[in-house]
Parts: structure tokens; C-alpha cells; sequence
């Protein structure tokens, strides 16, 4: 099944709004004065971020590796994906970093990660364009 472009194009816009909501309801989390219902509201919304992306991973793997290989690659990036998650907690568990150190350095990977998909969604444009 073949999609069209301009399905592709707003899967990629989808995923560059869930790019660009994270860091905001990061920030809004960490730095800003919460009661507790503000701050569950936040979570919630946060874990509809991941969700978002969960969701469209299927579709971003067969569009960035094609159909055939796409349900290897899609099972390689939850492979590494859970990988990397067990070795990041144990590395900063073990280690003396501040918990708001912590929270910088998921913030700048954040904004990297919102930064590349600005990338990725850019190129696949231009490229399917031609």
C-alpha cells in the first residue's frame, strides 16, 4: 500500500508537533510553580507526547527504510531504544549528578531530537518533491 505525499507530509508535521510539545511541557514541568493538579495535568499531556510518537513510529520507519525492511528497522529502534533507556538509568543511578543536571541534560537531548526531526522532515520533503 502506497502513500501519498501529502499523507507522508503530515505524518512528518505530526511528528515535528510532538518534537516541538516536548521540551515546552518539559520546561512547564521543571521550572515553572505547579499545584498538583497543574503538574498532573502536564504529565498527562507528556505521556500523550510519547503515545504521539509511538503512533507514528510505524509510518516514519516505512517511509524512512521502505516498506520491506521496515518491520526489522521498527523492531531495531525499540531494540536500541530499550537498551540505551537501561543504560542511561544505571549510569546516571550510579553517579553524583544533581537532579537538576539530570533535567538539563533530557532537556538538550530533547531539543536535539526536536532539532533533527526538523532535519529529517526537511530533507524527505525536498527529496520527494524532485
Amino acid at each position: 500500500m502506497k502513500m501519498r505525499l501529502a499523507s507522508l507530509g503530515a505524518v512528518f508535521n505530526a511528528l515535528l508537533i510532538n518534537a516541538v510539545c516536548f521540551p515546552i511541557l518539559f520546561l512547564l514541568y521543571n521550572f515553572a510553580f505547579f499545584e498538583k493538579w497543574s503538574a498532573m495535568v502536564v504529565v498527562c499531556l507528556m505521556f500523550g507526547v510519547y503515545g504521539g510518537n509511538y503512533a507514528l513510529y510505524p509510518l516514519v520507519t516505512a517511509t524512512l527504510f521502505g516498506e520491506k525492511c521496515a518491520g526489522s528497522n521498527y523492531g531495531n529502534i525499540f531494540f536500541f531504544y530499550g537498551v540505551m533507556t537501561a543504560i542511561i538509568m544505571y549510569v546516571l543511578g550510579n553517579s553524583h549528578i544533581s537532579y537538576q543536571t539530570i533535567n538539563y541534560l533530557i532537556l538538550g537531548v530533547s531539543c536535539t531530537g526536536t532539532l533533527l526531526v526538523i532535519y529529517v522532515r526537511s530533507v524527505y520533503l525536498r527529496r520527494s518533491s524532485e
